[in-house]
């Protein structure tokens, strides 16, 4: 697989240096727009600006669309006017507003300056809209019937908007207030008799979202009514546009991708991206990893005395640990992505989770709990030893089903977002309450180690 990739890479690069432009056009445009982005992405940036401009502008709005937001500023600043001007009128409304909103504030003034009026007026629209909800997610652009229509005449008037192929699937039916009365699909019009009236076979009152909704709720009505695109109207009801089946993966991937960074504490970071934004994304959340460390520390200093008469006690103290952060990240993760999903609404529905995973402490913890323990007393030849250190592993596997169930769910009662610190926390419980249970059972027990 790599020899292909680096073998690609190498003809590119030698049909560009022996000015082969036909001939690489020809290749270009028989690859994917991903494969064609990533091609041009390690290339360097002159190399990858000439491969650029010869593939068809269709082609070009797809494969910028793959780029990131560094590669995007960098291929933009390498054109003219015109080609900024060019690819940034052939881009859908809400992909050019997602590029203005990542390049730097003076950019992207720059760039506005250059879009037709109309273009500047919808754009600046979207950038309006709060960002996460459906109004910013949202493509403007549409069909738009009246009920009065027939099926011949809707279809004229398609072939006559030439729509984009994310907007063609599905037209609207609105009244003279601009209020959403139906859909129809462009299969029902096909199908229809041409003289068939479009009230005769819209779909009436369809489910939509407002533009101040939250653009992982949309997507979720998308994706659960199995329907093509969904309508956003205003605050007043008006229609003002929709969310493409195709935009939803976007969606999720986004959405996904910002709960996962969260989890670790690096919110919004890019490998791409400067080191002081890294700094500034990671050092605040390694100090406060940093202060817990040291309440765990605290909970070890308590039990110096203990620690100095059964030093083998330290030798154990990591798997306890060890063994608890583990087990409460599991649950953690698993917990935040059902919390995402919606898969747990409710208090019945939450308490059965976190009676669950508290139940699946305490199996895992026997488990632990009996391995463990037969370690130690095989390794250190004390049997007390591995009784303390087996209880100390079951409570603290109890402690980290709880932990992970229970935090995020309680950081969703207060409306905190439960991806954010919640590994920080979900940690330090399992580690000062298993260094705690480990070293207190061992105080209690100590005549019995010595």
């Amino acid at each position: 697989m790599i020899e292909e990739t680096e073998l690609k890479e190498e003809e590119f690069e030698r049909l560009l240096d022996e000015r082969r432009f036909k001939e690489l056009r020809l290749i270009l445009e028989g690859m994917e727009a991903p494969d064609i982005a990533a091609l041009l992405g390690d290339a360097p940036i002159e190399k990858a600006v000439t491969a650029f401009r010869l593939l068809p502008k269709a082609t070009a709005v797809h494969v910028f669309d793959h780029f990131d937001a560094a590669q995007q500023q960098n291929l933009l600043e390498s054109f003219g006017n015109q080609g900024v001007r060019d690819l940034l009128g052939a881009m859908e409304p809400d992909d050019r507003a997602d590029l203005l909103e990542e390049v730097p504030a003076t950019v992207a003034r720059q760039l506005l300056r250059l879009l037709p009026a109309e273009q500047r007026r919808v754009t600046m629209e979207l950038l309006g809209y709060e960002e996460g909800t459906a109004g910013r997610a949202m493509n403007p652009n549409f069909v738009e019937l009246k009920q009065d229509m027939t099926a011949a005449r809707a279809l004229q008037r398609i072939r006559e908007l030439q729509p984009g192929k994310e907007s063609i699937y599905e037209s609207y039916i609105l009244d003279g207030q601009r209020h959403l009365q139906g859909t129809v699909s462009l299969r029902d019009l096909v199908l229809a008799k041409p003289e068939t009236s479009i009230s005769e076979i819209m779909t009436p009152n369809p489910r939509t979202v407002t533009t101040g909704t939250d653009q992982e709720e949309a997507a979720r009505i998308l994706r659960d009514n199995e329907i093509l695109a969904i309508p956003v109207v205003d605050d007043e009801g008006c229609f003002v546009g929709i969310i493409n089946w195709d935009d939803v993966a976007d969606i999720v991937e986004e959405e996904a991708t910002e709960d996962m960074y969260a989890l670790a504490g690096i919110s919004g970071e890019r490998v791409s991206g400067p080191i002081r934004a890294s700094l500034q994304n990671r050092l605040p959340w390694l100090s406060i990893n940093l202060v817990t460390t040291f309440l765990a520390a605290a909970v070890i200093g308590l039990f110096e005395s203990t620690i100095a008469k059964v030093v083998a006690l330290a030798v154990f103290l990591p798997i306890v640990a060890g063994q608890g952060g583990i087990g409460g990240t599991q649950t953690l993760t698993l917990v935040v992505r059902s919390m995402v999903l919606q898969e747990v609404s409710g208090r019945k529905s939450q308490l059965r989770l976190l009676m669950r995973e508290i139940g699946l402490g305490l199996i895992h913890g026997l488990l632990m709990a009996v391995v463990v323990g037969l370690v130690a007393y095989i390794w250190k030849g004390s049997y007390m030893l591995g009784v303390v250190l087996g209880l100390a592993m079951l409570g603290n596997m109890v402690i980290a089903g709880l932990a992970g169930a229970g935090i995020p769910l309680l950081m969703s009662r207060f409306k905190i977002d439960p991806a954010v610190a919640s590994a920080v926390v979900v940690t330090t419980c399992t580690d000062v309450g298993g260094f705690f249970l480990f070293l207190g059972l061992a105080t209690l027990f100590i005549k019995l180690l010595v």
